[in-house]
């Protein structure tokens, strides 16, 4: 009965669901829970980043975020680009994600692959992309999260200068 009430909940209305059980799951295996749970934090909006920093949530910053991460600081509104290229990103997808799947999310959402580039899920990131221009990098960033459930997380293209 356990799993039913989890899967009902995943799939039905998260409206009242706790900040920590969504942050799980946004951070969680499991790609359709991990996109509900999204697109609801983005639904509850900003005023939920001082709940979500309680929960956990960090700036994101590293080579690999986690999801949770990359959510609270495009609500907190604080992607910073001042040590990454800012019209790149790097993409971390499920496995059996293929570089024509990219593509394709590319084509729907305002990025491109760079030259030469093929997807490796089995690698973190798995590709980086350059976004088309006139896009901004946080719009495209929240389009992905809230409507690909084979895009694990992103990541911020880190750069030394």
């Amino acid at each position: 009965m356990l799993g039913l009430s989890t899967t009902a909940a995943v799939a039905g209305d998260l409206s009242r669901a706790p900040l920590a059980q969504l942050l799980t799951a946004v951070n969680g295996a499991d790609p359709g829970a991990r996109l509900s749970a999204t697109r609801e934090l983005f639904l509850r909006g900003p005023s939920i980043v001082e709940p979500l920093e309680s929960a956990g949530a960090l700036t994101m910053g590293t080579l690999s975020p986690p999801r949770g991460d990359v959510v609270y600081s495009l609500l907190k509104g604080e992607l910073s680009t001042a040590n990454a290229a800012p019209a790149t990103f790097g993409l971390h997808v499920e496995a059996g994600t293929t570089t024509q799947d990219v593509e394709r999310m590319g084509r729907a959402h305002g990025f491109r692959l760079l030259p030469a580039a093929i997807c490796r899920p089995n690698q973190s990131p798995s590709c980086y992309v350059q976004l088309v221009p006139g896009r901004r990098l946080a719009d495209v960033l929240r389009d992905i999260l809230t409507t690909e459930a084979q895009v694990r997380t992103v990541n911020l293209n880190q750069v030394e200068r």
